[in-house]
């Protein structure tokens, strides 16, 4: 990601179709971030393209719902080297859209919008500093997962994003702050987000169930369950896991459901 050399002003590009929305959003920028520009209000997708390709923004406030193409269709537009600026989707989504955001590993800022969660959205980019160099993964997935394919989730590892298959996890472990994925088919990875950031992400997803305080089971994978020793979950891997005593029924009613 490159800045304005210019008073280092950090270059944004506002795509609303509503004008109301377009100038408060404007507003709200210009009074609370005042390294940042806005160089143009675009009231559709397509206007929106000719100009980025102009002003060359290094951030875009993008709207999903607008008359005659959606804020989604931006790939559609560009070869993916072109794509050299950051996406905030602004949104009034549902909370199933809101699943697939937050899947996906995309930023977005719920309407009306609040002026702490637009400075913390901006303030994320400000720490990125950078091209996302996943980002267009990202937006593809997203729009699998605003069509309803939730079988995927986005994890942050050091060199970026990594896409894991949900039906690829095994089990995941707490490791204080941190949580450890074991997959199916690869070696496992450690994230800096702790077990109950993930407990929320997959709460929609029948497979997913916490099974103790440090750990979440893919019931795919189970192969038996067992009330002895406290309780003990055998994976179809030969792996073994705790289950605290009183969630035992539970696990065995949603596995028969």
């Amino acid at each position: 990601m490159t800045f304005n050399i210019i008073e280092n002003m950090i270059k944004s590009l506002i795509i609303e179709d509503e004008q109301k929305a377009a100038e408060m959003l404007a507003t709200m920028l210009q009074r609370n971030q005042p390294d940042l520009e806005v160089v143009d209000k675009c009231n559709d997708l397509p206007s929106g393209v000719r100009s980025i390709r102009k002003s060359k923004p290094d951030l875009v406030f993008l709207d999903i719902e607008m008359p005659g193409y959606s804020g989604l269709q931006l790939l559609e537009f560009f070869n993916e080297e072109e794509i050299d600026f950051n996406i905030i989707f602004t949104t009034a989504f549902n909370d199933y859209a809101i699943k697939a955001f937050e899947l996906s590993a995309i930023d977005y800022i719920l309407k009306p919008i609040q002026i702490d969660k637009l400075n913390a959205a901006v303030e994320k980019f400000r720490r990125r500093q950078q091209k996302d160099l996943a980002s267009i993964e990202k937006l593809k997935m997203l729009q699998q997962n605003l069509s309803g394919n939730l079988r995927r989730i986005a994890v942050p590892v050091s060199s970026g994003v990594e896409i894991v298959n949900l039906d690829d996890i095994l089990f995941l472990q707490a490791e204080g702050s941190y949580t450890r994925i074991h997959l199916s088919n690869e070696l496992p990875l450690t994230l800096s987000r702790n077990l109950k950031h993930f407990e929320d992400q997959l709460a929609d997803d029948r497979h997913f169930f916490r099974s103790h305080r440090s750990y979440i089971v893919n019931t795919t994978y189970v192969k038996k369950v067992l009330k002895s020793d406290g309780g003990t979950l055998q994976l179809n891997n030969g792996t073994s896991l705790p289950i605290t005593p009183d969630r035992i029924e539970e696990l065995i009613k949603m596995i028969s459901q």
